[in-house]
């Protein structure tokens, strides 16, 4: 029973936090950070079938805002269609060349595809439009990580806890990048671990 009931507080957290982030979009669709919590969040419950089809009919409404190709990409690579995912922001960057979320998206696609040095270009390639895009800077402190690049991987770590305390993120967070930046990643916990529900967003 108690299983049971903690299955459903846990279900009731997820839908207020659905109904948060709808409303969220709602207020200001241009914002990219709450697209990117719901579509996390709906493959938690089971609705990435809906959000690809709500950001396909954005596309539709919208063919010249390089955003909701990041937004239909990452959906589509979180439901595990790459190909589909890496077509969608291909086409988004043929409209939005310099889109950093396009280009984030893009690594991401490629890093679940096993191609970490074009993963690793497309998210400098982010950065390059926006300095201070968390996800990219986790994303490339994580792979400099795996690989030992420990002088990078410090470099990277460094630069995106100035940023989350710019951002005013959680202490746990910004002290978590801090244990990795030392060099001490056994202890990190997940990039998006702390925060709503546990969907740390993007900046």
């Amino acid at each position: 029973m108690r299983g049971v009931a903690l299955r459903m507080l846990a279900n009731r957290v997820l839908e207020a936090a659905w109904h948060d982030y709808e409303r969220a979009i709602e207020a200001d669709p241009d914002f990219p950070k709450p697209h990117f919590q719901l579509i996390r969040l709906a493959d938690s419950l089971g609705r990435l079938d809906q959000v690809v089809r709500a950001y396909k009919q954005r596309i539709l409404a919208n063919r010249v805002e390089p955003k909701n190709y990041a937004y239909l990409g990452f959906a589509l690579l979180t439901a595990g269609d790459t190909d589909s995912a890496l077509r969608v922001v291909e086409t988004g960057l043929a409209v939005g060349p310099t889109d950093p979320y396009l280009h984030y998206t893009r690594g991401e696609i490629l890093r679940a595809r096993g191609d970490i040095t074009e993963a690793v270009a497309a998210w400098e390639r982010a950065l390059l439009h926006d300095a201070s895009l968390v996800d990219a800077l986790y994303a490339l402190g994580e792979v400099h990580e795996e690989a030992g690049r420990t002088a990078q991987a410090r470099a990277v770590w460094q630069q995106l806890a100035a940023r989350l305390e710019e951002l005013g993120a959680p202490d746990a967070q910004i002290a978590d990048v801090k244990r990795r930046m030392d060099g001490d990643p056994k202890d990190a916990k997940n990039r998006f671990a702390a925060g709503s529900g546990g969907l740390e967003p993007f900046s």
